[in-house]
């Protein structure tokens, strides 16, 4: 992103973005690009402009810090309307779907220290079996789960 980012104003394609027309719109850019100060301001545009209800606009975004961020400077800008607008991640908004359309799900979202603590406490029922050294060791699993995820830190001899 060039200078703009300093001074709030947008750039073109920004611009273009924050403009747009009421309509579905993705905006797909590089780290440290402006996509949220884009989101923002199309949003406010949104509002503003065009009188749209916030509780009909949909923000979804990568992470949850960036979607708290996103919601709390459009509240700052717009007031307390903005904060029945769902801006979330892919995950949290399928999450309320799913209890938005089954309310007596049981559903819950963890994050990944969660997820350990409930591997850990329910190891032994898993009857895990490593698939290169057939070993029930728990560095295994580890190691195949870490593995998969890219992180390549292998903590099994069996690799």
């Amino acid at each position: 992103m060039d200078k703009s980012k300093n001074t709030n104003i947008p750039n073109h394609a920004q611009k273009m973005a924050i403009e747009h027309p009421p309509a579905p719109l993705m905006i797909i850019a590089g780290a440290g690009t402006g996509k949220t100060f884009t989101l923002e301001n199309r949003i406010i545009y949104l509002i503003q402009h065009y009188k749209i209800n916030p509780s009909e606009i949909l923000a979804i975004t990568y992470t949850e810090k960036a979607a708290i961020e996103l919601k709390t400077r459009i509240i700052h800008q717009v007031g307390k309307k903005a904060q029945n607008m769902f801006v979330g991640t892919f995950h949290s908004f399928c999450y309320k779907i799913v209890n938005d359309y089954n309310p007596d799900s049981k559903s819950s979202l963890i994050d990944e220290s969660e997820m350990t603590h409930l591997l850990l406490d329910r190891y032994s029922y898993f009857n895990y079996k490593c698939s290169f050294c057939g070993s029930n060791n728990i560095h295994c699993l580890y190691g195949h789960v870490f593995w998969s995820k890219g992180c390549w830190k292998v903590s099994s001899s069996c690799f």
